[in-house]
């Protein structure tokens, strides 16, 4: 254990009420985002089951602020905005614009995760990015859901590189068309990428409005300020583990493909309030979905150290910052293109428990029993059939047909049969008792017209409401 030096709280320029103010402000931004995104979504995925986080980047694309609705979405986004703007080019953004990616090799991790990220301007220039990342119930791929047993990325789904998505605020069309095109699902995919946009244009005219309320300046200073806190706040939680150095491993029992047990290692390393990971003894990349990316490697690590510090300490660049993880390319904590990674999150969710096993002698008060160590993905799909509106059928006397189709709850009124086209009986009935019923100009039948029986529909009918009513709604009968 590392006892820290006395470090002051903040930096004598800042202002401790305003700073506080604006750290909540960011994160009731993110929060608020991540509120638009569950109420407009569609799926179950993002509306129930809550599977999307927010954040806000500085231009230098650092984390500041984060909320979570899924904790394994800790370290995605951190890999996945850099990235995806490295990749795509700052200077290419506008304000309005949105660039989607769910690429895993290029910081992204399973595919039906999808990350939109939306460029914020202030007075012109560029101040941030706010992004947000989404699970989606399906993007195409062999298996309904795209959560299935594959051997290559190119089985599981549609892989969206970085491309602007929204351009001067509005969805691309074309981009849009092709993109449903390739899931199933359309209606609720179509709704929750709407609402993805919508949570980024709520979160972009926020920060705008929070750089404008403190001046862009002013607001970056206490970002940058924000970042040296939170790391002071770090490196302090992490000097009370005990210095040292602490493994174990584990076996998973197969690969969803073949029962040959995947292994992984981790050594945990702490020294002087920094913590490193080395996964390197972990098991070769496989030929089956059960292979993480780095990112999701990256989110399971920074999870568990997450729940072993103060849980007010923030969550943005400064924490991130205090963490080394080492893993070798090529295995199934690091897949190299084009290995599947659908099941990536059930390695990631196993290293929880590996590394919560590894700390447990240094931190036995603090370490939580066992768990399952899996995420068990159940996915499933199918087709909508096409709506068609609702038809009633009867038996024709002439032609002694009866069509064969389904019969409604609700039968669409008609006053002719259903095989040859002729007045039903009924109706022609309830016709003759309407007129008879006018001519005389009472309730009673006209001279001349058979009294109704009790269980006839003028009978029926004017027990709802007179004889007229049998003639305007036409009940179905046969000729």
């Amino acid at each position: 254990m590392t006892t820290p030096s006395p470090i002051r709280a903040l930096a004598p320029d800042v202002d401790p009420v305003r700073f506080e103010v604006i750290r909540n402000a960011l994160l009731a931004i993110t929060e608020e985002m991540g509120a638009t995104l569950r109420r407009a979504a569609y799926s179950t995925n993002i509306k129930t089951r809550g599977d999307f986080s927010c954040a806000f980047f500085d231009r230098d694309l650092r984390t500041i602020a984060q909320a979570f609705a899924q904790p394994s979405h800790l370290g995605s986004l951190a890999h996945i905005v850099p990235k995806a703007i490295a990749t795509y080019g700052a200077e290419r953004l506008a304000p309005g614009d949105g660039i989607l990616i769910n690429d895993p090799y290029l910081g992204g991790v399973h595919l039906n995760d999808i990350t939109l990220i939306t460029p914020v301007f202030h007075e012109g220039t560029l101040f941030g990015y706010v992004a947000n990342i989404a699970h989606h119930v399906d993007v195409g791929g062999g298996a309904p859901g795209s959560i299935g047993v594959s051997s290559e990325i190119y089985q599981e789904g549609l892989v969206i590189p970085p491309v602007r998505f929204v351009k001067g605020g509005q969805i691309d069309r074309d981009l849009f068309a092709m993109i449903r095109s390739n899931f199933r699902g359309t209606r609720e995919i179509s709704g929750d990428f709407r609402a993805q946009t919508a949570a980024n244009r709520l979160g972009a005219q926020r920060i705008e409005a929070l750089a404008t309320q403190h001046g862009a300046g002013t607001l970056t200073h206490y970002l940058d300020e924000l970042l040296r806190y939170t790391e002071r706040r770090t490196r302090a939680a992490f000097a009370e583990f005990p210095d040292g150095c602490f493994t174990a491993d584990m076996l998973m029992d197969g690969d969803g493909v073949t029962d040959q047990p995947v292994r992984l290692e981790a050594t945990v390393t702490v020294e002087r309030g920094r913590v490193a990971v080395d996964l390197t003894g972990c098991d070769d990349q496989r030929k089956s979905p059960t292979n993480a990316t780095s990112s999701q490697t990256y989110s399971g690590v920074v999870y568990v150290l997450k729940c072993l510090i103060d849980p007010d300490i923030p969550v943005n660049d400064g924490f991130y910052r205090l963490i080394d993880i080492r893993s070798r390319p090529g295995s199934v904590v690091h897949a190299q293109h084009p290995a599947a990674v659908a099941a990536g999150w059930e390695i990631a969710m196993q290293l929880c428990d590996l590394l919560f096993k590894a700390l447990a002698p240094a931190l036995p008060d603090r370490v939580v029993a066992g768990t399952k160590g899996c995420v068990c993905n159940i996915a499933f799909g199918g087709v909508n059939r096409p709506r068609s509106p609702p038809t009633a059928w009867t038996r024709c006397r002439r032609t002694s047909r009866t069509p064969r189709t389904r019969r409604s709850r609700r039968p669409r009124p008609t006053t002719r049969c259903a095989s040859c086209a002729t007045p039903s009986s009924r109706t022609r009935r309830a016709a003759a008792g309407t007129a008879g019923a006018s001519a005389s100009g009472a309730t009673t039948p006209s001279p001349g017209t058979p009294r109704a029986s009790r269980s006839s529909p003028i009978r029926r009918a004017t027990r709802r409401g007179g004889s007229s009513a049998a003639a305007r709604r036409g009940r179905p009968g046969t000729c």
